[in-house]
């Protein structure tokens, strides 16, 4: 007969709910650093070994590609399998993969292709752990603590957004790529063996039947007739993938373009003042607690998008008004203020809104619906890029980013008149 434990030695639903906040944390750390720093140094190498930049353009694309191809297979097995299953399973997938082609290494030389097969590889099954773990967020926590982990998520996303590409450059030049590989293989492993730990039925709440299995067709179908029949969720995924393209329109190609070829400021103010965009987006998601008390989900995208539209059209102010810019360093605290604040508008918009997502959409459906979202926001972040490529050498340089700024600002004016009404989530109660 078991012998009770005292009641001082039983952990409580806080505790657990922490040490959940603290595995899901550590574990998406070293997963999206991993992959990050293997993408950024194996671009770096192929690189180095070819001298292509079609080579190191192709290994770019592999990053992406299979997110674009598997976002809605993901979807499927998020809703259909046992998501702890699917988080700890990819990660150990990972790990074993890089120990493998570590000692491939030692027999054979690293050539591009394997390279190719291994960061295809590799992204794919960080595609399939990204949307399980996505969907099953509010399985981690309570309501209330919601954004909390949604802003955690964002923080570390956008940490390895600065730091991978430094690390990533540190392996590269100091260490064997052999080397890099195998301590990449363990650091998976070790995420596997912390998510092992994490509570995935802690809120019964968020808790769904699995429906019965069908075709998988079908079931990305089930998926697909749920999103468009939730007018809710078409204005929230509308508003996430119309920012997103005029971000990319006024920002992603423009602002590299102003730096580096009008104002000279060269490569290395450059990556300064594009790490103050992921700064600002940790500090949106440490503020975003007590921005978004008592407001309704509206207000918050107004005020945002209003931010985020003003910032893009300030980033030409340096253009028309070159001589109150003295100096490089002017115009580097300049841009670092403006990305800043571009950064945590970003974080404003993004968090409150998966947030809301997450908690609306029935768990049986949520990968699936949550997927199909990030497709469609993945496939119109390229049409901006090229769109924005094939105007930035035939037009003056200020006008992408005051034609994506004033486009911006009149779209959000347009949508609280029109649809105001259909917004009007509380956000205080998730605080």
């Amino acid at each position: 007969m078991l012998t009770e434990l005292p009641k001082s030695r039983v952990p409580t639903r806080e505790k657990r709910e922490l040490l959940n906040l603290i595995l899901f944390g550590s574990g998406i750390t070293i997963s999206l650093f991993g992959t990050f720093i293997y993408g950024f140094a194996m671009g770096l190498f192929v690189l180095q070994l070819t001298g292509s930049g079609l080579s190191f353009a192709t290994t770019l694309v592999l990053n992406v590609l299979p997110r674009l191809i598997f976002n809605p297979l993901a979807g499927v097995l998020a809703d259909r399998f046992n998501r702890k299953v699917l988080v700890v399973l990819t990660d150990f997938l990972n790990a074993f993969f890089l120990i493998a082609l570590y000692f491939y290494t030692r027999q054979y030389d690293l050539s591009v292709y394997v390279i190719y097969i291994s960061t295809f590889t590799i992204t794919t099954l960080t595609t399939i752990f990204d949307i399980s773990f996505v969907a099953a967020v509010p399985n981690l926590v309570s309501k209330r603590k919601l954004l909390q982990i949604n802003s955690l998520s964002k923080v570390i996303d956008s940490a390895a957004a600065i730091i991978s590409p430094m690390i990533g450059g540190f392996i590269f030049a100091l260490v064997d790529i052999r080397i890099f590989i195998i301590i990449n293989g363990l650091s998976f492993l070790i995420s596997a063996l912390l998510e092992l730990f994490i509570d995935f039925n802690y809120n019964s709440e968020q808790r769904g039947n699995r429906n019965k299995r069908q075709h998988i067709f079908k079931e990305i179908k089930d998926g697909v007739n749920y999103f468009f029949k939730q007018k809710s969720f078409i204005y929230i995924f509308t508003i996430l993938i119309t920012t997103n393209f005029f971000t990319a329109l006024a920002i992603s190609v423009p602002l590299p373009f102003i730096v580096n070829n009008v104002l000279q400021l060269g490569f290395r103010y450059f990556g300064i003042i594009q790490g103050s965009f992921s700064v600002g987006m940790i500090m949106g998601a440490f503020l975003i607690k007590q921005v978004t008390r008592g407001l309704t989900l509206l207000n918050l995208l107004l005020v945002s998008n209003l931010l985020l539209g003003f910032c893009m059209i300030s980033s030409v102010i340096p253009l028309l008004f070159l001589a109150f810019f003295t100096s490089k360093m002017t115009l580097l605290v300049y841009y670092i203020i403006d990305l800043v604040l571009m950064g945590i508008a970003i974080s404003l918009i993004d968090i409150p809104l998966i947030s809301m997502l997450q908690k609306s959409i029935p768990d049986s459906l949520r990968g699936r619906v949550l997927s199909i979202g990030f497709s469609l926001g993945k496939v119109i972040m390229p049409v901006a890029l090229i769109l924005a490529g094939l105007l930035i050498n035939t037009l003056p340089p200020y006008v992408l980013p005051v034609t994506g700024g004033v486009a911006l600002i009149a779209w959000i004016v347009f949508f609280k008149i029109r649809y105001g009404d259909k917004l009007l989530f509380d956000l205080s109660t998730n605080n």
